[in-house]
């Protein structure tokens, strides 16, 4: 479940669907689908089991792929593959005045916003000659639970295989947030990545009601380059939802600074 997100993000999301009922078959295929009167049986196999599992609805999330096969790009001699077209850091391919942004581009996001972003800077790029490389490292983005998740930067695991030096943060909703709890949205968390030298952030990650407002501001504080001293050093609103941000960022025993 959720791969390629941040480990506390995977586990909690995972804990909160039990809580409501969602069972999960992992590692599991799916041998047959058939009619049962108006529903559906769906027979799955995991291990030495089988399940079969009445269904009104199935929703197949299989992801997606560039639809750039039958384009004649290499009549043009641009650079594809199963991943889409190949780019620099300018979002250019080998041949030039060819961009690619978007669901086509090999190693993008597939998210709407980030292409619309890199739509804006191909034009800006092309009508004035400028180059300007793309930078990837904040790209923040939500996936619409129940709370929501929302993410931006790096995951701790990412920290730990890039080699940098870093320290956590991570605060509970439920332990601080009175609005939370009488709103009835107790339930989630934030965690925040700094740099262990600079106290810069390196990611953050949250699961809670207003999860994607909160991260949207911890990722402008990232294109500031702004540090955790500086946002122990801001002003919080009382009540409401920043005080999640306000304890994640408070100083903790064994922070480096």
């Amino acid at each position: 479940i959720l791969l390629h997100y941040d480990e506390s993000v995977r586990e909690t999301v995972v804990e909160y669907g039990q809580k409501l009922g969602i069972k999960y078959y992992l590692d599991a295929v799916i041998e047959e689908i058939s009619k049962n009167g108006k529903r559906l049986n769906v027979e799955v196999h995991q291990d030495s089991n089988v399940a079969n599992l009445p269904a009104d609805r199935i929703l197949l999330a299989t992801g997606r792929i560039p639809n750039v096969e039958k384009l004649g790009l290499e009549k043009l001699g641009i650079d594809s593959d199963r991943g889409g077209i190949v780019v620099d850091e300018y979002l250019q391919n080998i041949v030039p005045h060819i961009w690619a942004v978007g669901d086509v581009r090999k190693g993008t996001f597939h998210l709407a916003q980030p292409a619309g972003f890199e739509a804006r800077h191909v034009a800006r790029m092309a009508l004035t000659g400028e180059l300007h490389p793309l930078n990837e490292t904040i790209v923040p983005f939500l996936i619409g639970t129940t709370p929501a998740f929302a993410s931006v930067g790096l995951t701790e695991k990412q920290a730990q295989e890039a080699g940098l030096h870093y320290f956590v943060h991570l605060q509970k909703a439920s332990e601080i947030c009175p609005v939370a709890k009488v709103k009835g949205e107790p339930d989630g968390f934030l965690k925040m990545i700094f740099e262990a030298d600079s106290g810069k952030i390196l990611g953050a990650h949250a699961f809670h009601a207003l999860a994607p407002a909160i991260i949207q501001q911890i990722a402008n504080a990232m294109l500031g380059g702004v540090t955790l001293k500086q946002l122990q050093n801001n002003i919080y609103m009382f009540p409401g939802y920043t005080q999640l941000l306000m304890y994640a960022v408070k100083p903790r025993p064994g922070d480096p600074m």
